[in-house]
This record gives C-alpha cells, structure tokens and sequence, in this order.
C-alpha cells in the first residue's frame, strides 16, 4: 500500500508541476482531469496556447523510481491509445508530457510509430521550455507547418512478414 501512496503522490507531483511549466509558458489551463465520455478517456489537463488553440495532455512522471514516466511500456501503451481514441473523437491536438522519454529500443520504436497527427508530441517538460514555448505561441498555420515537418519523418509501419505470408502475399 505504501507503494501505490508514493506513485500517487508522485504523479500528483508531475501533474502540477506540469500545469506550472504551461503556465510559464503561456498556456492558460482551462480544465484539470476532464473525462470524454465519446472517447472513455480522462485527460489530465487541457492548456490554450495565446491563439485559443487546445492542447489535449497526458501527464506520465515522477521523480523516482526504476522506470518512471514513459519508459515504462504499459504507461506509454496507455497514452498511445488514450491519444487515439480523442484522435478518433475529433479531439486534438493531444500531447505526452513525462519525466522520461523511452529509453529502450522497443519503447522508441512504438513512440516512433504513431503518427503525429494521433499524439502530437511527446515532450519533458522538464527539459523542453523551448518546444513548449512555440507550441504556446504558435497559431494554427505554424501548427500544421510544424505537424508537416514531423510527418515528413513519419514513416507507417510496414506489415510484418508474417503477416504477408497469412494475407497470400
């Protein structure tokens, strides 16, 4: 029990340590884990940049631990399919805020595989004032400039052999 007390405490912690940053960066927070019922996913916080633009967030951290924020493969799944699932409602643009980017290769992969327009970005908000900074500044064309730039690196996944060979090719 001690345990899950301290994770709670932790990523309470994260969570307004994050909501602080936006602010310094000039975000106005408009909503403090807000549930879409269309999408069943709870977003932990929602920050406007200065051009009414809403960011929907995921905040995934701590300041301890073996594998905290996103190196760990299960929160990281979570946020990718939470991001999705607002995607697919409509909702966006949708950010991965965490303490610890991916670490493994495996976990890179699976980060490196979602489409930008699905999660926006994943950031360390801790490290990243600059990135947050233009996203809180920018408007609408520099965001869809900037989601060309990194889509142009985005590459789908190819199908997986096995997957060839069941499909008859």
């Amino acid at each position: 029990m001690h345990y899950q007390a301290s994770s709670r405490r932790q990523g309470a912690w994260f969570e307004d340590t994050c909501r602080q940053i936006l602010e310094a960066a000039g975000f106005t927070i408009d909503g403090v884990r807000q549930f879409f019922p269309d999408a069943g996913v709870e977003v932990d916080l929602i920050a406007t940049n200065l051009h009414a633009i809403s960011f929907y967030i995921t905040c995934k951290g701590s300041y301890r631990g073996d594998r905290p924020g996103a190196r760990r493969t299960d929160t990281l799944k979570k946020a990718i399919a939470e991001a999705y699932a607002l995607h697919q409602q409509g909702w966006g643009p949708v950010l991965l805020l965490t303490s610890h980017l991916p670490n493994t290769r495996s976990g890179r992969a699976l980060l490196a595989s979602v489409d930008p327009e699905v999660l926006f970005d994943t950031i360390n908000p801790l490290a990243s004032d600059r990135r947050l900074r233009f996203l809180a500044s920018a408007d609408e064309a520099r965001l869809r400039e900037d989601l060309a730039a990194r889509r142009s690196l985005f590459t789908m996944p190819k199908p997986a052999r096995g997957y060839l060979a069941w499909a008859g090719e």
